[in-house]
């Protein structure tokens, strides 16, 4: 039985949000085909959760909104009782384009909006977003070169592409009865502010459209009845080989921890990052120098030199799409030559790269290692691929030592 829809619009984005029910015990599935059917599984007796990556985070924001919309109108026909809508717990993207469309398809009356996140220091307080206690806008996420966030009250996102009247609810406020359509916004400053939101909801019964991050989506099991832990991971792959392309400080910061904890590391020049690495004995010399400095330790950082700043804003995206692709077919090339391990995979663009070069639109989220970041496998044609991913802003300073360590602890006897 089909309990949950949730859409989100990167890769990261829909495996730290589908891995919440998935640790619950929920038949979780994670795809880009935004055609998926919901039919199939009418007829399942497990309790299933569909992930729908609709990549649409730096598309036209109309767009945006007829993928959102009519994937949910399909889910909403086939008998979903809950659709999800995933967004950033920064606010990038096109937040009001999405939460509108996800209203639109759902056919209710009201969408609930609870983005905060506060495990990760991302609160939502008199319908002001915050980040590590400083207005979204003002915080790194403020500066961000392809999406910078130049709003911090989630009000003013939300109208910077939709029409729809927002109301802000302080936290601990009852939830009054809809009178008209709208977008309802919770002000949430810790985990227990969320967990009485969640019994708030399921007291009211009233679940058809929610939207929020990460965050709150830990607390939809509450909400669907699902309790059922999972055995231990057990990993076969083991090593652990970090790709980034990420220009987010915060990555940055974790990749200089990595290799001052012990990481190798090789770092991609500007040109191989943005032109590819070569075909012929040039890029074999290359592929053979990354596997054997893996081989050394099987703990290695593959990251280089982010696009240069300063181009505009839509020359720096086409070359982050360039990057992203590169880093994919690079990925794909050293598996195909035999390197094995864990990904792990910094930024939803990237992610989504080397599933594509990899010939992977379906993923299965297993567990989270930290908050945000997320162990899945990756289902190919050829085989099964171990992945942990993260966005760029996601996780500690120590999170890749972390994640090496996990796969250390969880070898397979």
């Amino acid at each position: 039985m089909l309990r949950l829809l949730i859409l989100a619009d990167d890769f990261t984005g829909a495996l730290d949000s589908g891995v919440q029910l998935a640790q619950c015990g929920a038949h979780t599935h994670v795809t880009t085909n935004l055609d998926v059917s919901f039919d199939a599984w009418k007829d399942d007796a497990r309790e299933s959760v569909v992930v729908v990556d609709t990549e649409s985070r730096h598309i036209d924001p109309r767009r945006a909104f007829e993928i959102v919309r009519d994937i949910a109108g399909r889910a909403v026909k086939s008998g979903v009782p809950v659709i999800y809508k995933k967004t950033d717990s920064a606010l990038r993207g096109n937040i009001g384009a999405e939460l509108e469309g996800a209203l639109a398809g759902s056919g209710a009356t009201r969408l609930l909006f609870v983005p905060a996140y506060p495990k990760l220091k991302r609160l939502t307080l008199g319908g002001i977003q915050y980040i590590d206690g400083v207005p979204v806008s003002e915080s790194v996420f403020g500066r961000d070169p392809f999406d910078p966030v130049r709003e911090s009250s989630v009000a003013k996102i939300i109208g910077l592409q939709s029409t729809l009247p927002v109301v802000s609810v302080a936290e601990g406020a009852p939830i009054l009865a809809a009178e008209r359509r709208e977008i309802l916004v919770f002000d949430a400053s810790s985990d227990e502010a969320c967990v009485a939101i969640a019994r708030q909801l399921g007291e009211i019964r009233e679940t058809t459209v929610l939207a929020g991050c990460a965050g709150f989506a830990g607390h939809l099991p509450q909400l669907l009845g699902l309790r059922r832990p999972l055995p231990p991971v057990t990993l076969e792959a083991q090593g652990l080989l970090v790709v980034s392309g990420s220009l987010n400080p915060i990555t940055t910061a974790q990749l200089e921890y990595a290799r001052s904890s012990g990481f190798d590391a090789y770092r991609l020049t500007s040109s191989q990052m943005q032109e590819g690495i070569p075909a012929g004995p040039e890029g074999d010399r290359i592929l053979d120098d990354i596997a054997t400095l893996y081989g050394r330790n099987k703990r290695l950082l593959l990251y280089g030199a982010p696009p240069e700043e300063g181009v505009g804003s839509v020359a720096l995206e086409e070359k982050s799409r360039a990057v992203a692709g590169h880093l994919g077919e690079l990925v794909r090339r050293l598996y195909r030559r035999g390197l094995r391990g864990v990904f792990a995979v910094t930024g939803g663009d990237i992610l989504s790269g080397v599933l594509a070069h990899m010939e992977c639109s379906r993923m299965r989220p297993l567990c989270e290692i930290e908050s945000g970041v997320v162990l899945s496998r990756a289902i190919l044609p050829e085989g099964d691929v171990m992945i942990v991913s993260k966005s760029g802003g996601m996780g500690s300073r120590e999170v890749f030592v972390n994640v090496a360590d996990f796969i250390e602890r969880h070898r397979a006897s």
